[in-house]
């Protein structure tokens, strides 16, 4: 029994995802979702601009990733911490320095 269950899992598991792939193919977006991610999509630019900087994508900034933005650079050393930029701290200084 004990070296069955693994298989039967295993098995479950592959039909989960197949009837999971199979229920969304081809299906047209829900009424209303093209609005949701065309108000999304501000965020997204924001969160872009992180993305941008952050060129190793390891989820921080650090001192010579800052470097591609003049201003950030010349505020990275008073508001990065440990040597790096949290995406929560970027937010807070892009919130008050990139106001466009």
């Amino acid at each position: 029994m004990t070296k069955v269950l693994p298989y039967v899992f295993g098995v479950v598991l592959s039909a989960a995802a197949v009837m999971a792939s199979a229920d969304t193919a081809g299906q047209a977006a829900a009424p209303g979702a093209t609005k949701v991610a065309e108000e999304a999509a501000p965020a997204a630019a924001e969160n872009d601009e992180f993305g941008k900087l952050d060129a190793n994508h390891d989820g921080s900034i650090d001192a010579a990733e800052a470097k591609a933005d003049k201003a950030l650079h010349k505020a990275f050393s008073k508001i990065a911490k440990a040597g790096k930029l949290s995406k929560a701290d970027y937010d807070k200084w892009a919130e008050k320095h990139k106001k466009g």
